[in-house]
């Protein structure tokens, strides 16, 4: 018998050294504020669970169930992972985004995001490098943001004027939608 006790039912623990997360019921109904003290630590959303609120995270983030709220990475180590489980219905903006699921919502990524093949995203992206691969949707705008990320970056003055704005009328959008092919 080991010297540890088992996590009573209402609670998850995974090998990869997730946080405990205490699960209320299968929705959760305010804001949830999860703050990470070591690295290496993570906290997992689990599948068929679903939470409806914002969400504010340091560390890494793993969604498998649904999100209703936006989702806040704080910090330049925030990853935020949405998982082909997991579905994420709000604006999003982390330092690493890596999306294998849904998102309905504007995403404002501050370092790299990563599209994976079953992605789907249907809203405004802005990024600082991507990474897109066959297979992956997207639905919306994408705009290159300056090297912090938190601002849109102005086209080059080579690039054309006309027809550059985006349905919103900035400057430097470009609508793309990327559909896999039968």
């Amino acid at each position: 018998m080991s010297s540890q006790s088992e996590p009573p039912p209402d609670q998850m623990v995974t090998s990869r050294r997730w946080k405990i997360c205490t699960i209320v019921g299968h929705m959760a109904r305010k804001e949830t504020i999860v703050r990470e003290q070591k690295a290496g630590t993570g906290t997992l959303i689990a599948e068929n669970t679903a939470v409806q609120g914002n969400i504010r995270f340091a560390g890494e983030l793993v969604v498998d169930g649904r999100v209703e709220g936006d989702v806040y990475g704080e910090g330049d180590q925030a990853t935020l992972t949405i998982s082909e489980s997991g579905t994420v219905v709000g604006q999003i903006e982390a330092s690493t985004v890596v999306v294998n699921g849904r998102v309905e919502g504007d995403v404002r990524c501050l370092g790299k995001l990563e599209l994976a093949e079953r992605a789907h995203l249907t809203g405004n992206v802005t990024y600082r490098v991507i990474e897109m691969r066959l297979g992956a949707v997207l639905e919306g705008q994408l705009v290159r943001g300056d090297t912090g990320g938190r601002s849109q970056a102005e086209p080059p003055a080579s690039a054309p004027e006309a027809d550059d704005a985006g349905e919103d009328g900035r400057k430097g959008g470009r609508s793309v939608r990327l559909r896999r092919v039968p």
